[in-house]
């Protein structure tokens, strides 16, 4: 790969900067919401999910912070879960579901 080829693709498709794919972002979302739909779900399980896409689960916690508005601290992707809820999680799952990797602008 040369320069100019490494420098024209995407960021998005590279590991270093925390992109997923599309196909991967799905594969994380549609993996929560099947997760979320069984009774016998542990946090645990969640969390090892979540923890796997590293944009989801900063989302989960930027979540998390906006909820607890500094009552409580939020150190890691189990306490964020736990503070969030399992609805607002399927929430969030389906929204990182649906979004491209292109941004759009407003």
């Amino acid at each position: 790969m040369t320069w100019r080829t490494h420098r024209s693709q995407p960021r998005a498709n590279f590991k270093f900067f925390g992109g997923a794919t599309p196909s991967q972002r799905s594969f994380t979302a549609t993996t929560v919401m099947q997760l979320l739909s069984r009774s016998d779900v542990t946090i645990s399980r969640l969390v090892t999910t979540i923890e796997g896409d590293p944009l989801f689960a900063r989302q989960v916690r930027r979540s998390a912070k906006e909820r607890s508005t500094g009552q409580f601290k939020i150190k890691c992707t189990r306490d964020a879960v736990a503070l969030v809820g399992f609805t607002e999680l399927g929430r969030l799952a389906r929204e990182y579901g649906g979004r491209s990797t292109r941004r759009r602008f407003a």
